[in-house]
């Protein structure tokens, strides 16, 4: 499709405008005298004028008022692609406002552009194409954590493939050796690895190791990709996010193999994994103060943050009682264990000098199988002190 073909007047009429002809410029978007008065004309253009330059400089709820005032002045237009053109970013700026509201379903709606659309309105704006597609993609993002929150995980996934088709879309469009893509990389990046994250969330409530841990291993490379290029984006609530994002990566890495371990296969914890579990602290009260200096932007990630916290303690404690009743259970069989063989031993056989000391290192080895089961290896030494005296016992017999 042809720029000059598809080009909107808008454009010919503020520059006529600006050089104080009024009357050209309505005449060039098709507007009577009798239709609109010279105030309320110029009034629109500006208001339209204003809706673009905040726009063009990311400040898209603030575009939404002015663009959506001067839509009534600009349908009295002749020229389509005007009133095109106004209405379809009046939904962009709109789209992008419910979405920071944290209203999903609706900016998904508004932020549903066509790529036709998208192509004819890249001429007015430059980069256009790569901005809507950023947002239309973050939206569905948004949804995407809407549905998982209500806990429909297939409805979800399938939202979390619509935002894949959306970023290969952009992918297309980027070049990381140009330093305006190197944001539009990162979010990519960053998004993949969010999804990654809200999903493992959801798999932790469930006790589904299996599927966190591949979800995890599938976000690896867009973990090393963002933090290659990271340094790179400029310092802004975006950046903020990212970085809170790629803490709670690795912190879920930590978390999920250690959930295995005590939950599912009831192991304590090892003296590395509560140094693992320690190290969390840090690094999570470094995202939370990340999150309050990322304002709206921040305020999002405060209930991950929390959950993870919460997590830690948990795993920490869960970890530790689990060690110390598995020694005091494991203590009180051997221990019964030992008293019952000591009864009926020495009441049925009644071994005496040497034998009745063999016997009883072979009642506690016994009793320590039973109370520690394969554990139990751990008093080798026993065991073989024990081995040696039997053998020694049969040789001078």
């Amino acid at each position: 499709m042809s720029p000059d073909k598809d080009k909107s007047l808008i454009k010919d009429a503020l520059t006529s405008l600006k050089r104080g002809d009024v009357t050209a410029a309505k005449y060039i978007m098709g507007i009577q005298s009798n239709q609109l008065s010279d105030d309320n004309f110029i009034d629109g253009m500006m208001l339209f004028e204003k809706g673009i330059s905040l726009l063009i400089k990311g400040h898209h709820p603030q575009a939404v008022e002015p663009l959506r005032k001067a839509l009534p002045i600009v349908n009295l237009s002749s020229d389509e692609k005007a009133k095109f053109l106004v209405s379809v970013l009046a939904d962009f700026a709109e789209g992008i406002s419910k979405l920071f509201s944290g209203d999903a379903h609706s900016a998904v709606r508004l932020l549903n552009i066509s790529t036709d659309a998208i192509d004819r309105l890249k001429f007015f704006i430059p980069g256009f194409e790569k901005v809507a597609l950023s947002f239309k993609a973050t939206a569905q993002i948004a949804l995407t954590r809407t549905i998982l929150n209500s806990g429909n995980i297939s409805e979800a996934e399938a939202c979390f493939g619509v935002v894949n088709n959306i970023h290969s879309e952009l992918f297309e469009l980027l070049d990381e050796s140009n330093v305006e893509d190197i944001p539009f990389l990162a979010e990519i990046y960053g998004s993949r690895l969010e999804s990654s994250i809200l999903f493992t969330s959801f798999d932790l409530g469930t006790l589904d190791f299996d599927s966190q841990k591949l979800r995890l291993e599938s976000a690896k490379n867009d973990y090393h990709e963002l933090i290659k290029i990271l340094p790179k984006v400029p310092q802004t609530p975006i950046k903020s996010a990212l970085e809170i994002i790629c803490i709670l990566y690795t912190v879920y890495n930590v978390i999920s193999p250690i959930g295995r371990s005590i939950i599912m296969e009831r192991k304590p914890l090892t003296k590395t994994e509560i140094q693992e579990l320690t190290n969390i602290d840090q690094k999570l009260f470094e995202a939370g103060q990340i999150a309050k200096s990322a304002g709206e932007r921040g305020r999002l990630f405060f209930f991950s943050i929390n959950q993870l916290n919460k997590l830690q303690e948990s795993f920490l404690g869960i970890g530790k009682v689990q060690k110390n009743d598995f020694g005091r259970l494991s203590g009180f069989l051997a221990l019964g264990a030992l008293i019952t063989q000591v009864v009926v031993v020495h009441f049925t056989i009644h071994p005496t000098g040497s034998n009745a000391l063999l016997f009883f290192l072979g009642e506690i080895i016994i009793s320590l199988i039973v109370g520690f089961g394969y554990e139990a290896i751990r008093f080798k030494p026993l065991i073989g002190l024990y081995s040696e005296a039997l053998k020694a016992k049969t040789d001078k017999g």
